[in-house]
């Protein structure tokens, strides 16, 4: 738990999505004798500490810029979805593609060091999972059970860009493989020397807080092999330049299943690299 001083200022008792309770209360703080009155934050499930301290962080990094009470009603606001998810967690595909684009980032580490993240999620609207230099990657996720097609999302999805590649990077991953858990991945990105700020804004953007996946109830995953295939004007997919932009700006919410097979032999292999460097058109 935790307390906030916040004087005389008004504040009625809330709770953020049945995860964490704020009530008015009159205590003493620290080896005073003085009683003060505070905000108390408390968490409801203890397996979701992690959550609450991540929570509790951004509280505190606001502390300064306006009142307290101010800043845990915003700080509710802007997290109320998220402490939803944390409560019920993700679904198991939400979960293994979240996987499957840390499992791509932790390759890119091995090329780039810390500065991997930057690629990732670049933009909070950013169409696509990775932005190089020369290249942009897609990354989706498969299981053994079903190899043969992935869930592809809107139009823009694999719209090829005008100034780099598309690459369409798929992996195979097996549930309970005696693998990683999303807190086991995400420590050891951090461990690695991952940005722990710029990290969590990314994890957070992706509906993911560090502390979700720390019980025992919580599914593992292991990448089996990784499959490549370059997207271009050729390849056999629904995109904005195949229907034009006045249909892809009337539809929206459109998913539709991609045969992987359409696509040709993939690659097993990719060049890390090319993320800085100037490819070749």
């Amino acid at each position: 738990m935790a307390y906030f001083e916040i004087d005389d200022q008004a504040i009625d008792p809330f709770a953020v999505s049945q995860v964490i309770d704020v009530i008015p209360v009159h205590t003493t703080i620290g080896d005073s004798a003085e009683v003060v009155r505070t905000a108390k934050v408390t968490c409801r499930e203890p397996r979701l500490d992690d959550v609450f301290i991540a929570f509790m962080d951004d509280v505190v990094e606001q502390l300064g810029t306006a009142d307290a009470v101010s800043i845990l009603v915003e700080s509710a606001a802007s997290w109320r979805n998220l402490l939803r998810i944390a409560r019920f967690g993700l679904s198991d595909s939400a979960a293994m593609g979240l996987f499957g684009e840390l499992k791509f980032l932790e390759s890119l580490f091995d090329a780039h060091g810390p500065l991997a993240v930057d690629f990732w999620q670049r933009e909070p609207q950013s169409v696509h999972d990775f932005i190089g230099d020369a290249v942009r990657v897609e990354v989706k996720s498969s299981t053994f059970q079903n190899q043969q097609a992935v869930q592809i999302h809107g139009l823009r999805q694999l719209e090829i860009p005008v100034d780099a590649d598309l690459v369409l990077a798929v992996a195979d991953i097996e549930k309970h493989g005696g693998g990683q858990t999303l807190d086991n991945l995400v420590d050891s990105l951090l461990d690695r020397g991952a940005d722990m700020a710029t990290l969590t804004a990314k994890l957070k953007g992706a509906g993911f807080v560090r502390g979700m996946s720390a019980d025992d109830s919580s599914p593992s995953f292991a990448i089996r092999g990784w499959r490549f295939w370059e997207i271009n004007a050729q390849s056999p997919v629904l995109n904005s330049s195949a229907v034009g932009t006045e249909i892809t700006d009337a539809v929206t919410n459109l998913q539709y299943s991609l045969n992987l097979a359409a696509l040709g032999e993939s690659v097993s292999q990719f060049d890390w690299h090319r993320f800085t460097t100037s490819a070749d058109h």
